[in-house]
C-alpha cells in the first residue's frame, strides 16, 4: 500500500507536467 501511495504522488506530479508540457 505504501508503494501505491508513492506512485499516486508521482502520478500527480507527472500529470501536471503532462498537462503543462505534454510530457508523455
Amino acid at each position: 500500500m505504501l508503494k501505491r501511495s508513492a506512485t499516486v504522488e508521482h502520478c500527480n506530479v507527472e500529470c501536471l507536467n503532462t498537462r503543462d508540457g505534454n510530457i508523455i
